[in-house]
């Protein structure tokens, strides 16, 4: 027995076709799974054009995803989807804020400040349009010794990242003086405020729309963030750890241990490691901050291009320190014509002759009558040739100095000085002085002691003798005071002069 073919309407063929036809042509973009994608994609290709190629390039297309998230979430989404493209325009807002903000005005510790005080304004309007509460969140204490054990790990976290970027420190020295200050603003600023944002208000949003999937999707925006690094490592590294503080976050239901330790992590990464890690060569000096600010990071503008990439041009953007060309630049004026080059003497001058005695001359003492010029005659020489081996700058010579002279002796000898008679003084009688002695005035006891008598000058008693040469004069005669004086002679006396 067969079965007739039942037959059906037209209208439930056209409704099934149309079905069919929907579901096939549905393709994973146009699901909210896949608009998430491409906005994920859009917001990485963003990031690698601000910190790899043209980062006014990358501001305008982080502007374009920003527009496209509000937009999206304002007039074509609903519900857990509005909430998540609000949660997902904070990702685009943080690098909008790090490059239009004017930081090279500030120290470069605050630059976290000023960026993340306006981002915690965002994170909060979004919440309230979101309406989540301190729950959702993830702000609370729950499970608090597990927090604090998992806040521990950003020491382990902040050395494993230092060893892949060696970064510049934020201080002068390790002091806790000078750490202070950078410490908690690094605490609040990167710590707190970027595991509120990722770990509270994206993480929910996307928990609520793609399960748990939306940890992986959280932590692969957070490491798309870090692209300003130049390190592929350290992406790898941070979505690994972005899926840690996720799953953590997920399990407790608090951001306080995933805050504490992305705290630590980069306290210690710029501030601590860079002096107990770095070379001992350098450990005792003070580091030096290159002029473009701290490495960039989430909240900081990006850096220079890096000099590994030669077909890209550095250009000069309003957070970058200008960089000077290592090209010469180019002049409108035109070069100088070539002057002709004059030939140049290659002889090289004969040093001065030195002045000096020649070998073979002998040591001569001059006599009385002996000039320079009468000695080259006598000795058949030339006057500079005996100037020069004696070292005259003139033609003068003294009587009893020696000089050199030839060896050989003058044709007609030398000349023999002839002796003079001796002198013959005549004795000056000297004459007879006489030294008088002052007497000594008798002292009343009841008045002070006179004062000491001055010596008169010496005079002569009598008309100087004449006395012959063959005769002696006598002796000088001093007058001594009487002898029924007891005072004893003032010391005052001059020797007598003979």
């Amino acid at each position: 027995m067969t079965e007739t073919p039942t037959l059906t309407s037209p209208n439930s063929i056209t409704a099934k076709s149309a079905t069919g036809l929907k579901t096939l042509l549905q393709s994973p973009f146009t699901s909210f799974r896949g608009i998430a994608i491409i906005y994920l994609v859009m917001l990485a290709l963003a990031e690698a054009l601000t910190n790899l190629i043209e980062p006014r390039a990358g501001l305008v297309m982080h502007g374009v995803v920003l527009v496209a998230l509000l937009l999206h979430a304002s007039r074509g989404a609903q519900g857990a989807q509005r909430r998540f493209l609000q949660a997902l325009a904070l990702a685009p807002l943080i690098r909008l804020l790090s490059l239009s903000l004017p930081l090279p005005s500030f120290p470069f510790v605050y630059w976290y400040l000023v960026v993340g005080t306006p981002l915690f304004i965002a994170a909060y309007v979004a919440a309230r349009a979101g309406k989540m509460n301190k729950g959702m969140l993830g702000l609370n204490c729950r499970y608090l010794p597990v927090q604090i054990l998992v806040g521990l790990t950003g020491i382990a976290v902040g050395l494993v990242e230092y060893l892949i970027l060696r970064p510049t420190p934020l201080v002068a020295e390790l002091h806790w003086q000078e750490i202070i200050v950078p410490a908690m603003i690094l605490l609040i600023f990167t710590g707190v405020l970027e595991e509120v944002i990722f770990r509270g208000v994206m993480q929910y949003s996307a928990l609520r729309n793609f399960g748990r999937i939306g940890v992986v999707y959280v932590a692969i925006v957070f490491a798309v963030l870090h692209m300003g690094y130049h390190s592929a490592l350290d992406v790898v590294f941070v979505f690994a750890v972005a899926v840690f503080f996720g799953w953590v976050t997920l399990r407790t239901g608090s951001i306080l241990g995933v805050s504490l330790s992305h705290g630590l992590t980069n306290i210690t990464l710029y501030l601590v490691f860079p002096f107990l890690v770095a070379a001992p060569a350098v450990r005792g000096t003070a580091p030096t901050i290159p002029p473009q600010g701290p490495p960039p990071g989430m909240l900081a503008p990006v850096a220079t291009l890096p000099t590994s990439r030669p077909w890209l041009t550095p250009t000069a953007t309003p957070y970058d320190t200008p960089i000077p060309t290592q090209y010469p630049t180019a002049s409108l004026v035109p070069p100088p014509p070539p002057q002709p080059t004059l030939p140049t003497d290659t002889t090289t001058p004969s040093p001065e002759p030195t002045c000096g005695p020649p070998a073979g001359w002998v040591r001569y003492t001059v006599q009385s009558g002996d000039t320079v010029a009468s000695l080259s005659q006598l000795l058949g020489i030339d006057g500079k040739d005996l100037r020069q081996a004696n070292c005259l700058e003139t033609n003068t010579i003294n009587i009893g100095q020696v000089i050199y002279v030839p060896s050989q002796p003058p044709p007609h000898g030398w000349p023999t000085a002839t002796p003079r008679p001796p002198a013959t003084f005549a004795p000056t009688p000297l004459p007879i002085r006489f030294t008088v002695a002052p007497s000594p005035m008798p002292r009343p006891s009841s008045t002070p002691p006179p004062p000491t008598p001055t010596v008169g000058p010496i005079h002569t008693a009598w008309p100087t003798p004449t006395f012959s040469p063959t005769e002696t004069p006598p002796p000088t005669r001093t007058l001594l005071p009487s002898p029924t004086d007891t005072q004893p002679p003032s010391t005052d006396t001059p020797t007598p002069v003979p």
